[in-house]
């Protein structure tokens, strides 16, 4: 009965979604769907090309409008053969500014260490882990002290690693550092780049997928351990 529906195209249900969805167009025409997009699938994960192929066809057949969560995603989706809709915006993820704030924010300061912190809820190696693991190894930890906040497939040796957290739990660790760190790969619009971004920590981001229209000047985009 609804006259519009946002679909969130995430391919843990994407399967389980397209029944409703081209029921909803022969039930009624009328209705208007606006499909929500990340990245393409295969560049995330390195497979899942059948995902792409389901969003494609539905953005073909049945979808009125596209939102797209960053002009990263949008030109990889087109060079997949994702063909223009009549209806297409950017609208970048934001967190809940009543728990990703500044307030309470620790000052920097030039009397201790710098305190850099990375997170994470996926141990995917895609997630930045080539990076972090380099850091464990050439950081100058006499100067700099690292945290990381989540899953990881690697155990550090010098970098102080923490259990995932709740999202007020994350705020306020996050708020506790000086300058956010995310060295993932073909992500589309990082919700932890954002939330860390919301608590008044400058980011150094790696130059790939969405983060560097993300940070924009609230940061600076690196290509290597090394750099």
């Amino acid at each position: 009965k609804a006259d519009v529906v946002l679909f969130n195209a995430n391919p843990g249900f994407l399967h389980e979604a397209l029944k409703k969805i081209y029921n909803l167009k022969s039930l009624n025409r009328d209705s208007i769907l606006i499909m929500r997009l990340a990245g393409p699938i295969i560049m995330a994960r390195g497979s899942g090309a059948h995902y792409d192929n389901v969003i494609c066809r539905i953005n073909e057949q049945v979808s009125d409008g596209v939102v797209f969560q960053s002009e990263w995603s949008k030109k990889n989706f087109k060079l997949i053969g994702f063909k223009n809709n009549h209806f297409e915006r950017t609208i970048t993820n934001a967190p809940d500014p009543l728990i990703f704030n500044n307030t309470g924010k620790i000052a920097f300061s030039r009397k201790r260490k710098i305190r850099l912190v990375a997170s994470s809820w996926s141990d995917n190696w895609r997630k930045g882990f080539d990076i972090y693991q380099r850091m464990d190894e050439l950081l100058d930890f006499e100067k700099y002290s690292m945290t990381f906040i989540g899953n990881s497939p690697v155990n550090f040796k010098n970098i102080r690693q923490i259990e995932p957290l709740s999202s007020q739990k994350l705020a306020d660790e996050l708020k506790t550092h000086d300058i956010y760190i995310t060295a993932s790969i073909n992500e589309t619009c990082s919700n932890s780049l954002i939330e860390a971004l919301h608590c008044g920590l400058p980011a150094v981001v790696r130059n790939d997928g969405g983060h560097p229209e993300i940070v924009g000047k609230g940061g600076l985009c690196f290509n290597s351990a090394e750099e």
